[in-house]
């Protein structure tokens, strides 16, 4: 079987997705992954993407606040998590045909698109979720609780990273194998 370039850009997209996914879903939903998790006077607090938990964890939805220290402004722009991760599986399948059949005429201009897109909307949410974060660290901070960063920061710069090398590849347009397929144009 020949290699297939596509494959590594579908691997890659797909690995993004998935923790572009965990991190939208992260707590309330899934407890262990947060953004800050905070220890107060009456217990501890994490807080994610969909809300937080306290002793009781809040409804779920965008735009929840808790006290001075998050807002509803800051919690209402984590919607990009899930907008990153639904641009990533546009990405996923304009990337599947491509390495599942025949080599077919490849439509760069959205492909170039899509990866652009998946890739701005996982460093915006990225940087929404360390504003986050920062907010909540320096609010929580100044008022004597101890704060430490979760794993959701830290799994959405990775998710970001992965879809920013995905883009640039696409825009140099290696992964279409026409960068290892040229040939020398001199003799040693």
């Amino acid at each position: 079987m020949a290699y297939n370039h596509y494959f590594l850009l579908f691997a890659a997209t797909f690995a993004a997705f998935v923790l572009l996914i965990l991190v939208t879903l992260s707590t309330p939903l899934i407890r262990p992954i947060c953004f800050v998790d905070v220890v107060l006077l009456s217990g501890s607090a994490k807080f994610g993407v969909l809300g937080y938990c306290e002793k009781i964890c809040s409804s779920i939805g965008f735009g929840y606040r808790f006290g001075t220290q998050i807002t509803t402004t800051t919690t209402t722009s984590l919607v990009l998590f899930p907008a990153a991760a639904g641009v990533s599986v546009l990405l996923m399948l304009a990337l599947f045909p491509l390495f599942c059949g025949p080599r077919a005429q490849v439509p760069h201009l959205v492909l170039s698109s899509l990866a652009l897109a998946a890739s701005a909307c996982s460093i915006a949410a990225f940087i929404v979720g360390v504003y986050l974060a920062a907010a909540a660290t320096a609010g929580f901070k100044s008022t004597g609780q101890k704060t430490s960063l979760g794993p959701a920061i830290w799994m959405s710069l990775v998710a970001a990273v992965i879809n920013t090398l995905v883009a640039v590849n696409v825009a140099l347009g290696t992964c279409f194998g026409t960068r290892l397929k040229r040939s020398l144009s001199y003799t040693l």
